[in-house]
């Protein structure tokens, strides 16, 4: 089971073998590989696992400068027909073992029972909720049943993006809230539900790996969050050999944002094996790759079940009849309904007994799924496919029935999830390492804040003391995307992450507004040439800085809080825009509407203004005030003279001339 599972996997995927029916002789014979170099191999090769392949070269200084990155090599190491590169014609046909011609021992355990799964969504808007309109259900899955054992790779082919990828985000647990899902779901004979079932399920998706990151940096951060469900093996270990038997080895130290497609998948296949479960979901990963690539995929992911006794359910476009028969089973979904669940090798039978034979020349995966996909391009049409893919349906349910076989096995172990402190120290080295890979993203903060300083400081440098030309003259989002990914996987929640990333912040954020606010306001000359120079200055930098991180993070706040950039961009733009409104610089507090004048006394502006102006026009603030004195332990004597601007100071004359004129 999984204890002896992946921790003797190293040793199993080191040995050249080849498929294991006894029919086909391995007669040993040497060939010349395209590189000139010399390997042995067992011929005919029918199905060689990639990761088991290994070269015996003559010169292996040579070997081991060519690598993987090198087109025949890539062929040479991937596939196991390398006799018939040798062939007059050049022709080369890929040819690995069918499912059915592979040594697979009977397991019932794990068992994977799947029974009567309806699905119903409701198409409704949040706006037509809030006016109380009629329910719009329709059942995107209906009635789906299939049961696997362990060892056994099923291909589900589908005519509907939407449908395959509801029916994996079921079974991944991704969407369970606000919606119907009915049916039967058991693990050795152990009803579950949805939630408990994804616990024990790893899920290969489309999300995207963190580009900043190497390849080795993402399996170890990813198999942290998400820890192995037996914990039989070493971490360090198993991340080495899974680089080493998915063919990752060259890329090892490479950023994700700098290796192709098809790596990325096998690396996204690495970080589901490290969580050692039973079951394995995959998306359909393959649907950007060649067909070289995709068998390589496939059949290392069917040998890792073979061996280990796993159960690996795959999503897969319409493949050559070749690729199909490289699982054990077949589900072709349409309309939301199963129209054939058995074996990949007798698919084209079946559909040849219910009077659907395959064409001449015609890939039967092909033609079959144009059989039962929904045609409206005419409403004759449409009715006719509907008809028919409703007849298919229901033959099926008459033909078939589940075995269902009575287990009484462990349940599957679940996969072990970091406490809340865990994953913010987690969280955190992840971002050293990101900063290690790429500082230039983080230093040009604090370089451009200097440089925006400098250019300030050289706009008004040494600014007269005896001219006041006036107080006016004083002067996130690529992350959101695998933070989302991330909390659907339960890695960690948001108010830790968020709470973690400012912790992370903030030494850079304060070193960045230090540069900001000194040096302009230093080289403009306007703190006083006497004792109070540096008092001046470091009163003048609180305020900035404060000011600064202040409304860098309550934009932060919106950013993380919304789902749509937009939305965030406003609301923060909204915010800033009400506190400078309500700070009494732009509109007088006095003219403020009524019901609106108690904003002016919660803006950030107004109390960091006030604090600036009489700083920079009374010589003293009465933060500076108390800091002196903490500082000195006395209290210095100011001038009080009291600071008037614009319309306040016409109030206070025109009252003056009104006592006058009383007198």
């Amino acid at each position: 089971m999984a204890e002896a599972g992946l921790h003797s996997y190293s040793q199993m995927t080191q040995n050249i073998r080849i498929c294991h029916g006894s029919n086909i002789e391995h007669d040993e014979e040497r060939i010349t590989l395209p590189d000139a170099n010399e390997s042995v191999f067992s011929s005919p090769i029918h199905c060689v696992a990639p990761s088991d392949i290994m070269l015996s070269t003559t010169n292996g200084d040579q070997h081991s400068r060519l690598g993987l990155r090198q087109f025949d090599r890539k062929q040479i190491q991937y596939f196991s027909n390398i006799d018939l590169f040798q062939q007059p014609s050049g022709f080369n046909y890929l040819r690995y073992a069918r499912a059915d011609e592979l040594r697979h021992e009977e397991n019932t355990n794990p068992h994977f029972y799947i029974s009567n799964l309806t699905f119903i969504y409701d198409f409704r808007t949040i706006t037509d909720r809030i006016i109380l309109r009629p329910p719009q259900n329709l059942a995107i899955l209906n009635d789906v049943s299939f049961e696997l054992s362990g060892g056994e790779t099923l291909a589900i082919l589908y005519t509907s993006e939407f449908e395959i990828r509801t029916l994996l985000c079921i079974l991944a647990g991704r969407m369970t809230h606000g919606v119907s899902i009915k049916g039967t779901f058991q693990i050795n004979g152990h009803n579950l539900e949805i939630q408990q079932l994804a616990k024990m399920i790893a899920y290969v998706s489309f999300e995207e790996l963190y580009p900043w990151l190497t390849v080795k940096q993402t399996l170890f951060f990813m198999s942290a969050f998400k820890k192995s469900a037996t914990g039989t093996f070493k971490i360090e270990n198993m991340i080495d050999q899974l680089i080493q038997t998915l063919a990752l080895s060259p890329y090892r130290n490479t950023l994700c944002s700098e290796i192709g497609k098809t790596e990325r998948q096998r690396l996204k296949i690495a970080i589901q094996i490290l969580k050692d479960t039973d079951i394995i979901l995959c998306e359909n990963i393959t649907k950007d790759m060649d067909l070289y690539d995709s068998s390589f995929v496939i059949d290392y992911l069917r040998d890792f079940a073979n061996k280990l006794n796993r159960i690996i359910i795959m999503a897969i476009t319409p493949p050559t009849i070749e690729i199909l028969t490289m699982f054990h089973k077949t589900l072709l979904l349409a309309s939301g309904q199963v129209i054939y669940f058995g074996r990949s090798s007798e698919m084209v039978h079946y559909f040849e007994s219910t009077g659907f034979p395959c064409p001449l020349l015609k890939n039967p995966c092909d033609y079959y799924v144009d059989l039962v996909t929904h045609d409206n391009l005419t409403p004759e049409a449409s009715s006719e496919s509907i008809e028919r893919i409703r007849r298919l349906s229901e033959l099926w349910k008459q033909n078939y029935t589940l075995r269902h076989p009575k287990v009484t096995a462990p349940l599957s172990s679940k996969i072990a999830q970091a406490n809340s402190f865990e994953a913010m120290v987690i969280i955190y080295r992840r971002f050293f390492a990101i900063y290690k890979n790429r500082p230039w993203s983080i230093m040009k903060e604090p370089f451009y804040a200097l440089l925006t300083s400098l250019s300030l400081g050289a706009i008004f440098f040494d600014i007269p003391a005896d001219r006041r030309a006036g107080i006016d003259d004083r002067f996130v989002s690529d992350e959101r995307l695998f933070l989302y990914q991330d909390l659907c996987n339960q890695f960690y929640g948001s108010i830790g992450y968020l709470f973690t990333k400012i912790i992370f912040d903030f030494p850079f954020s304060l070193f960045t507004y230090i540069l900001y606010a000194l040096p302009a306001y230093i080289m403009s000359g306007l703190p006083p040439k006497n004792e109070l120079y540096w008092p001046f200055i470091i009163s003048f930098a609180t305020i900035v800085i404060l000011n600064s991180l202040l409304w860098r993070y309550a934009s932060w706040m919106f950013a993380y809080a919304f789902g749509s950039r937009t939305t965030a961009a406003f609301a923060s733009a909204a915010l800033m825009g009400l506190s400078a409104l309500a700070s009494g610089l732009l509109v007088h507090p006095y003219d403020l509407l009524q019901f609106a004048k108690w904003t002016h006394f919660i803006s950030p502006i107004k109390y960091a203004g006030e604090i600036l102006a009489e700083n920079e026009f009374k010589g003293t603030s009465p933060l500076l005030e108390k800091v002196i004195a903490m500082i000195t332990n006395k209290h210095k004597s100011w001038n009080r003279t009291e600071l008037m601007i614009g319309c306040e100071r016409k109030r206070v004359l025109a009252a003056k001339i009104r006592e006058i004129d009383d007198n």
